[in-house]
């Protein structure tokens, strides 16, 4: 459920790097993790990020929460999808986090 206030949401990624050892084996790897045949069983079983694989959402069970929230556009509307963080911003945040860390040591 997603508020009417709305919540975050976030994108993971799953990536090769260029160097990579075995990149054929990553990728059917990275085939293998969103293929419905394994993607369904994990969020079923498990809880699992949502997926870009239309396929695997749509063999979902109706009541499961990723099909459910990304299913609904009027749902997905409320999501405030993060960004990646200026150096000023990750700066300002470890300051707070300093200063609460700080704070609750005494």
């Amino acid at each position: 459920m997603v508020p009417k206030e709305g919540a975050i949401g976030w994108y993971d990624g799953l990536s090769i790097a260029a160097n990579a050892p075995n990149p054929e084996g990553a990728h059917q790897f990275i085939d293998f993790m969103v293929s419905p045949e394994f993607y369904v069983k994990w969020d079923t079983d498990v809880g699992a990020p949502a997926s870009a694989n239309a396929k695997a959402d749509a063999q979902l069970p109706e009541d499961a929460m990723n099909r459910k929230v990304l299913g609904d556009p009027e749902v997905v509307k409320r999501l405030q999808w993060m960004a990646p963080m200026t150096d000023e911003q990750r700066a300002k945040y470890q300051e707070i986090w300093d200063e609460a860390k700080t704070y609750f040591a005494q």
